[in-house]
């Protein structure tokens, strides 16, 4: 009757326009983020014939966990 850690399931996240900007001025590789999107599995065919299956989001929203850190937020300015 206990929360009980499991392997880790690593996906990888794409973010497009300013959220990509945004994450990639405030954000390292190995900090802890919380991110909402759309969980996308796709299939391709290998060049020796095997056949691989990828997990990967697309982003719309990624967030520091401030259980882990802090932040600092500024707002970005639209550009015309």
């Amino acid at each position: 009757n206990a929360w009980v850690d499991k392997d880790s399931f690593y996906v990888s996240v794409t973010c497009w326009r300013r959220l990509a900007e945004n994450v990639c001025r405030s954000l390292r590789s190995g900090d802890p983020v919380m991110v909402r999107g759309r969980l996308l599995t796709r299939s391709y065919d290998t060049a020796d014939g095997r056949r691989n299956t990828v997990t990967e989001m697309e982003a719309d929203v990624v967030a520091a966990d401030l259980n882990w850190c802090t932040a600092h937020v500024t707002r970005t300015r639209r550009t015309e």
